[in-house]
């Protein structure tokens, strides 16, 4: 019976020892994601924000290479189309920050802080002259919604991934910050975007609660 109580109390301070620096890390988390979504929303209202669009370059190359231009042509079109009306949504009903529009093919040269000849003009052609400041800025894109991993940048503990419960949106309008990593609550860092094409709610729903969760995180 002895033996018994010991080895119950055994299993439970094992047990408590597995649990404990877990549930540690998890407020040390979200702790860290409230104070990281404050900083980011203050910081947006001096900065601007970047909407990368998407090309599908290497499906309209490959079929140019097979002879197929009609299809080529049409995927081109399309998705000219579908970047058009995302640059019109953002001009027409985002006024939290200043928005610049770029293509995913030049992701790399974004991150590498370059700024000329990057940005698109109203016709979505690069320009030279349009040289947003980058000292501070935000990325939104139409795009599949990630995971989420539960890791505080620059920390040795790296957890198990912690997917987002509940409904996988294949496509949303999401968040990121400079890194291009997708942000997290409490920042309203995604947007429903069922419809493939209408953008100008998704943006004008963006807008709404950019200026809504800065009020929240100024009080």
């Amino acid at each position: 019976m002895k033996r018994l109580s010991i080895l119950s109390l055994l299993m439970g301070m094992v047990l408590l020892a597995a649990w404990y620096p877990q549930d540690d890390y998890s407020i040390r988390y979200g702790k860290w994601k409230r104070q990281y979504a404050q900083e980011q929303i203050k910081a947006l209202t001096g900065g601007v924000l970047l909407v990368r669009l998407q090309t599908r370059n290497k499906s309209i190359d490959l079929h140019r290479k097979n002879g197929q231009h009609d299809i080529a042509n049409r995927i081109e079109d399309e998705q000219y189309q579908e970047n058009r009306d995302i640059v019109d949504a953002f001009n027409q009903h985002f006024s939290f920050a200043p928005v610049f529009f770029f293509y995913a093919d030049d992701t790399e040269l974004i991150k590498s802080g370059k700024s000329s000849g990057v940005f698109l003009n109203n016709k979505l052609v690069r320009a030279d002259s349009i040289k947003p400041n980058l000292n501070f800025y935000m990325v939104a894109e139409f795009g599949p919604l990630e995971g989420e991993t539960k890791v505080i940048p620059g920390d040795t503990l790296v957890p198990l991934p912690d997917y987002v419960a509940g409904e996988v949106l294949e496509r949303a309008l999401v968040m990121r910050d400079k890194n291009f990593m997708q942000m997290r609550d409490p920042f309203p860092y995604y947007i429903r975007a069922a419809n493939k094409g209408k953008a100008e709610k998704q943006v004008l729903n963006l807008n709404e609660q950019l200026f809504s969760y800065l009020k929240t995180a100024t009080k």
